[in-house]
């Protein structure tokens, strides 16, 4: 038997007849702005050519289609590996930056809390400084002579604290 020779002018086919995988659809994500490439149904027979499953030995041209189904298969799951790895540092930082306005909130929410306490405690010393001076108003005698009259009037025990005795 003779073999069939090609011309050395024809180019062999880069792809394979029936090197294709089976057809997917491209998902985006709700929260981050990602694209996934799916495949519903992928099974062994997609990827194996089917004409082959019943050879025990396949063929070069079989091998050539699944090496390049395998391949295509490859680089949809690359692209899905760095759409992961984007998702990734995308939530990282997301988590990130809502950490920061967490921490900043509650700066601000412990800021006027200190606020708060400082203005009550500004308003107790004035309540305070207000009850001292009303005490002190009381007549306080000047001379010795009111001190007589006020000994005339009080006994010694009556007498008020900051006069003297």
């Amino acid at each position: 038997m003779r073999q069939q020779n090609r011309s050395r002018n024809t180019t062999p086919s880069s792809v394979p007849p029936g090197a294709s995988l089976p057809p997917s659809e491209s998902i985006e994500t709700d929260l981050l702005d990602l694209r996934f490439e799916l495949f519903r149904n992928l099974t062994y027979e997609d990827m194996v050519d089917p004409g082959a499953s019943g050879s025990v030995i396949p063929d070069s041209k079989s091998l050539d289609g699944m090496v390049t189904r395998l391949t295509k298969l490859g680089d949809v799951i690359e692209r899905r590996g760095q759409n992961c790895d984007r998702g990734m540092r995308l939530l990282a930082q997301s988590r990130k930056s809502r950490m920061d306005e967490f921490a900043a909130e509650r700066g601000r929410e412990e800021e006027r809390r200190q606020r708060e306490a400082d203005d009550e405690e500004r308003e107790r010393k004035a309540n305070k400084k207000k009850r001292k001076a009303s005490d002190n108003l009381a007549p306080q005698p000047s001379n010795v002579g009111e001190l007589f009259a006020l000994s005339i009037f009080f006994p010694l025990s009556q007498m008020p604290s900051h006069a003297p005795a």
